[in-house]
């Protein structure tokens, strides 16, 4: 027998010779987990009463067969499941013999091995408790969501708290072990997890404080105990108990003499020239919101903090304090950065930010799927060549956006699973807009999902864009956005400055120097009106003073470096001419005083700003490697230059952006031009990105290099959907493209392919933008230019590209038509293959839309021509393409629905043809063609087939698009043969993913297919809160195919309940829409509105609309039987029934014929009653007795009592049922 791998910690999983088991339902896994927790038997009634308290014992039982069905099938082949379960009459449970690890097991062995362990096994005693603490991946059956179940929950809770408590014992071991084995970094690690687990247990914190003790860090587990201290106080005003206020006592006593030098110690040669470290004072608002926002992150709700304020107002220094706070409380720091230049890789924040955190993970795969690994290579690459077996992403445009968004949002969730997360994106004012449209997903999904994450974004106000000022505006109106505005320090934070720098201790009061006669009081004083407490002019001044001999720093045995402020203090007044008036002035001085070899490198560094690592400084600087190493020690002793830190290890970057600007500022054009033409060098050889090579090439005055590389940058940016920034580099390539250096016109030494790629981007950028004039504008240059080259090829892709704007908001068809019949005419006379297939592809799907027929040729012909080419991809585009537009030309008319067979046969063959590219995501796309095309060709059987296909491939891909489409179309075909209860169940799912997911359109889509289903089991309220929820949801999709299919129900609905006010004024709208809109026609209900048409005194329109209804779906046989009701409706509101009763004859044999019972059983319903007005009582017996036969078998189908009796008992089939009992009268 194969052995069960059962997870119960977390959300549950389950696994069998180490593939994952799916369920059909939530129920179906918690019965399996019950049963694997609680060994033995379990009466019937006890199991029913625990998942199903509100049914009938009956009800019960039914449900319970049913899910031990759904249990086999998941455990495996029919063959062997009975042996897993152990089944008798009133009683049931898991067989004794059956082989199941379950986590909780292992991790309740490992604690017993701790427990009883002896000398000498410490390190195997670890290994098992890091192993039991590795399955631990949340509370008991975390996220598992049953309903209303008392008695269920109350199981769970207890085992919920049971193993809580367990989990806390593992921690505790193990973190113990490690410490007295001395591993005291895996130490620290645990003691962290073991807070972020259970953040009030006082023991946690303690161990915590040990392993800071066992450092030699009293200062850290004093943090420890001030964070705990503080958290009580917030949860329940009590304090820690005696013993841990005891252990910090003892420290506070032992570390008076000893600060925390990575703090507050001051790295210096000789107290003249060195700089001095400024600690953080002051903010205690700030700091309270912010570890406000913390705490409710770990408490599940995901949080932004908005950081404002000018340049050198301390917003970095502040969050990177909490930053380190935050990080000793367990939570997981990623930290990314935005830059000054233009020209940035899209996303260039959250790359950094999770690259540095990925390259920390030993197994990426385990944080999540293949599916979102593949996605995030799309801007990490190197996850690719991490593992090479990983797929190349494919899917494009929006959908593909959509992707990457939600496999960043996956990733944070994953991360957060594990710790709180905290994401600090700093200068977000220079962040591409990609980035900044990431971060508005991401922030509604996090929400929705409770993920523990906490986003701080730091913003320099004077720097904004109005588009960035409108989506901060956005954010700050947001529910989980708190907002902090920093200013200038006040005077007694002034004084509190000096106070701590003179006197090196953080913990001393500073109240008992603050008198008005105390050197450090006088001095804090001026120093804060020479300064007005800006924090930045507050360092660059204390660092000038110390420069000039004015200050000094002197060591201290007790209290380390501690700032002399006695001489200053003197006589302040005389202190009012040492120093220029601006900081800018202050820094120029600082600058001056290095060597020109220092300056060289500081220039480098500023034009290079984030790429500067040593080797490419030396090289822009023009410096050996000696000199260079000289002058970076010149620049870091000065404080000017400071290494990146962990997230880019190699790395120098300025220390504020400030000085950055004015050493750039300071060298003037010739010096600037030359360093960035030795970057533009260095780079390229570096294999940096294309935007950050373009800068400098710019920057240096080669504007034909430039050129080249904004378009490759800027495609680099469409390919992962970054379109600002994309229009941004286009746009750029496009004014050097126009303007002319010299006697060389830039546009003419450019190859012609690369002024299409540059003109077809950015027209197809600015339509993805909905800024479709200046797309226009755009091609009808590149049609010009074309002509002035003589270049066909140019020629027929800027018409191709004219005929797509010309479908934009506009919608004119004739023109669309015309162009891309000159496009294709021009490519054929010019032998383009690819133009004359591209052209005919579109022209494909224009007739989709127009019902006008492309005289084209033969399909073969076309195909013919794309084969020529030899490129598969094409090749299956346009199979897929002619599946769209696989209509049949009838005489002069052009009719819809009537290949629907075709239809299903050319997607069937891009279907292989994809198959065989490898391309599963267009395998399952082209099977919901299949589905769609045999359902509208009323072949609902051979549907279901590929839709259970295409839902194989999409679960198995994690594609959430195409499962949701193929479960609908799969619900929908379910509904035509009349299985309504399972039709139902895939249908609520498939919903419920369209929410989760945000797939307007889909969802839109189901709860027109749940709408329906519910009206086949006549719950016409249920029918109708679906349908009313599909407005509000098409309401934001701006589609008048969505508003006549609307309509269409409601005046269904209507009918059936006869409120006739309601279904004429519904059936006249929507035909006020088919007589002015071109629509794909819909139709399937169309004989309640022809009924309602006819009541409103509206025959002459309903007869042409029936007549145009015909002509639409021609031959097609599913959409005859609508066709023929409506007809039915027509002749016996004219009083011939005789011909009423033909059509309906008619449509009865054909829903027979297609096996559609759910169409059959009320055209005989309705043939019943006619038959009866015309004197026909043995005609109307027979259609009766066929209509309470098929309503007998669709019953039959349904499973569940509840809804099978509200199919029986609804208004409309009692009557028909009634019928039989009564008899012909």
């Amino acid at each position: 027998m194969s052995e069960l791998e059962l997870a119960v910690l977390g959300f549950p999983s389950a696994k069998k010779d180490g593939a994952a088991l799916s369920f059909r339902t939530h129920k179906t896994l918690a019965l399996l987990v019950y049963l694997a927790i609680e060994p033995g038997l379990h009466a019937r009634t006890k199991l029913t009463s625990l998942f199903w308290p509100d049914s009938t014992e009956a009800q019960g039982r039914s449900i319970l067969r049913t899910t031990l069905f759904y249990l086999r099938q998941a455990l495996g082949a029919s063959a062997h499941t009975s042996a897993y379960l152990q089944v008798t009459r009133d009683a049931l449970g898991l067989a004794p013999e059956i082989k199941i690890a379950l986590d909780i097991n292992i991790l309740q062995r490992a604690l017993g091995a701790a427990t009883d362990s002896t000398k000498g096994k410490e390190l195997q005693l670890c290994q098992k408790l890091e192993k039991a603490l590795s399955l631990y991946r949340g509370p008991f059956l975390d996220g598992l969501s049953l309903g209303d179940l008392p008695a269920f929950d109350e199981w769970a809770r207890i085992q919920r708290a049971f193993w809580h408590h367990q989990v806390d014992r593992v921690f505790d071991q193990l973190s113990r072990l490690l410490l007295e084995s001395g591993e005291v970094t895996r130490a620290r690690e645990i003691a962290m997890r073991w807070i972020a687990h259970e953040p009030g247990n006082e023991a946690g914190h303690r161990r915590l404080m040990q392993v800071y003790i066992a450092t030699g860090d009293q200062q850290a587990a004093l943090d420890v105990y001030h964070a705990y201290r503080v958290q009580l106080a917030r949860e329940s005003d009590t304090g820690p108990t005696p013993e841990m206020e005891a252990l910090a006592a003892r420290l506070r006593s032992e570390s008076k003499a000893t600060t925390r030098g990575k703090r507050t110690a001051v790295a210096v040669a000789t107290p003249a020239t060195s700089p001095l470290e400024i600690p953080l004072v002051g903010r205690r608002v700030e700091v309270a919101t912010l570890t406000t926002g913390f705490y409710a992150v770990n408490d599940g709700m995901m949080q932004v903090v908005l950081v404002e304020g000018e340049a050198g107002i301390g917003k970095t220094k502040l969050v990177s304090a909490f930053l380190d706070w935050a990080a000793a409380q367990g939570a997981d720091v990623l930290r990314g950065r935005a830059f000054e230049t233009g020209g940035r890789l899209p996303y260039g924040p959250l790359i950094e930010a999770l690259r540095s955190r990925l390259e920390r993970e030993n197994a990426p795969e385990d944080l999540l799927s293949d599916v979102w690994l593949t996605e995030l290579s799309r801007i990490l690459p190197e996850l690719q060549e991490r593992y090479p077996d990983l797929p190349q992403p494919l899917i494009e445009g929006t959908e593909g956006a959509g992707r990457l968004f939600e496999a960043i949002v996956q990733l944070g969730e994953a991360l957060a699973r594990k710790a709180p997360l905290l994401l600090f994106l700093d200068d977000l004012q220079w962040a591409d807009v990609a980035t900044e449209d990431v971060l508005a997903y991401a922030t509604r999904r996090w929400t929705d999902l409770h993920t523990r994450i906490l986003l701080v974004l730091a913003v320099r106000r004077e720097d904004l864009l109005s588009g960035q000022r409108n989506y901060l505006q956005k954010l700050k109106q947001a529910p989980f956005t708190r907002h902090l505005e920093l200013g200038p320090l006040a005077r007694d934070e002034v004084v509190h400055l000096v106070t701590h720098l003179a006197r090196a201790q953080p913990g001393l009061a500073w109240e008992q120097n603050n008198s008005e006669s105390s050197p450090v009081t006088r001095f804090g004083h001026w120093l804060f009106q020479e300064t007005d407490g800006h924090p930045l002019f507050l360092v660059e001044m204390i660092r000038a003073l110390l420069e000039r001999g004015v200050l000094d720093l002197r060591p201290s045995a007790q209290q380390g470096w501690v700032l002399d402020v006695t001489s200053a203090a003197r006589d302040t007044h005389a202190l009012q001419g040492v120093l220029p008036p601006s900081v800018r002035e202050i820094i120029r001085l600082r600058l001056a005083r290095f060597t020109s070899e220092a300056q060289d490198l500081l220039l480098a560094a500023a034009v290079l700003e984030d790429q500067g690592i040593f080797e490419a400084l030396c090289q822009v600087a023009d410096l050996g490697e000696t000199r260079g190493l000289q002058a970076l020690d010149e620049v870091l002793h000065g404080r000017i230059v400071q290494e990146a830190g962990e997230q880019r290890p190699g790395y120098y970057i300025f220390a504020h952006d400030k000085v950055r600007t004015i050493v750039y500022a300071e060298a003037g054009e010739a010096r600037r031009r030359v360093f960035h033409k030795r970057a533009f060098q260095v780079l390229q050889a570096m294999a940096a990105s294309k935007a950050e090579i373009s800068r400098h090439a710019l920057a240096a005055g080669l504007l034909e290099p430039a050129a080249s590389l904004c378009i490759q940058a800027a495609d680099e940016a469409m390919a992962v959907f970054a379109v600002q920034d994309a229009i941004v580099l286009y746009e750029r390539a496009r004014q050097l493209l126009r303007e002319r250096r010299g006697p060389q016109d830039l546009l003419h030494s450019l190859n012609p392919l690369e002024v299409q790629q540059l003109y077809t981007q950015l027209g197809l950028a600015y339509q993805l933008r909905d800024e479709w004039e200046k797309a226009k504008g755009l091609y009808e240059e590149l049609l010009a230019f074309a002509g002035k080259l003589q270049n066909p090829l140019l020629e027929c892709a800027a018409l191709i590209r004219l005929a797509g704007v010309a479908t934009g908001p506009d919608f004119d068809l004739y023109a669309v038509k015309k162009l891309l019949l000159q496009a294709r005419q021009l490519a054929e006379v010019h032998g383009d293959l690819a133009g004359v297939a591209e052209a005919t592809w579109n022209l494909a799907q224009l007739g989709s839309y127009s019902w006008d027929p492309v005289q084209f040729g033969s399909r073969e012909r076309w195909m013919h021509t794309v084969q020529a080419l030899g490129r598969a991809d094409l090749i299956a585009r346009s199979v897929r393409g002619v599946r769209a537009n696989a209509h049949l030309l009838k005489g002069t008319e052009w009719v819809a629905h009537s290949s629907a067979n075709e239809a299903a046969r050319y997607a069937e063959e891009a279907h292989a043809l994809y198959a065989q590219l490898g391309n599963q995501v267009m395998e399952a796309d082209c099977l919901c063609l299949v589905a769609s095309a045999n359902i509208e060709a009323g072949w609902p059987k051979k549907a279901i087939q590929a839709a259970q296909e295409a839902l194989s491939i999409s679960l198995k891909r994690k594609d959430p698009w195409r499962q949701i489409w193929s479960t609908l179309l799969l619900a929908w075909s379910l509904q035509e043969c009349g299985d309504y209860a399972k039709a139902l169940q895939h249908c609520q799912e498939a919903c419920q993913s369209a929410r989760t997911w945000g797939f307007s359109p889909l969802l839109c889509e189901g709860l027109f297919t749940l709408g329906t289903i519910h009206g086949a089991f006549f719950q016409l309220e249920k029918a109708r809160a679906a349908y009313e929820e599909a407005q509000i949801v098409q309401a934001g999709l701006s589609s008048s195919v969505y508003i006549e299919v609307l309509l269409t129900r409601l005046c269904a609905i209507a009918v059936l309940t006869r409120d006739w006010e309601q279904a004429c004024k519904m059936a006249r709208q929507a035909l006020d829409i088919r007589e002015q809109v071109v629509l794909y026609p819909t139709g399937l209900w169309r004989w309640y509105e022809i009924e309602a048409l006819l009541r409103d005194g509206e025959e002459e329109r309903t007869i042409l609309d029936i007549q145009r209804f015909s002509q639409w779906i021609g031959n097609n046989q599913r959409y005859q039987i609508p066709y023929l009701r409506s007809q039915a409706v027509l002749r016996q509101w004219q009083g011939k029934k005789e011909q009423a009763m033909a059509y309906l004859e008619e449509a009865a044999a054909l829903a027979e014929r297609l096996g559609l019972p759910a169409e059959g059983w009320p055209i005989y319903a309705a043939l019943g009653e006619l038959s009866l007005e015309v004197g026909k009582p043995e005609q109307s017996q027979h259609a009766f007795a066929r209509s309470v036969a098929i309503i007998e078998e669709l019953a039959a189908q349904i499973a569940d009592p509840a809804l099978r009796q509200d199919f029986l008992q609804a208004p409309h089939v009692r009557s028909v049922l009634d019928q039989q009992t009564i008899g012909p009268q």
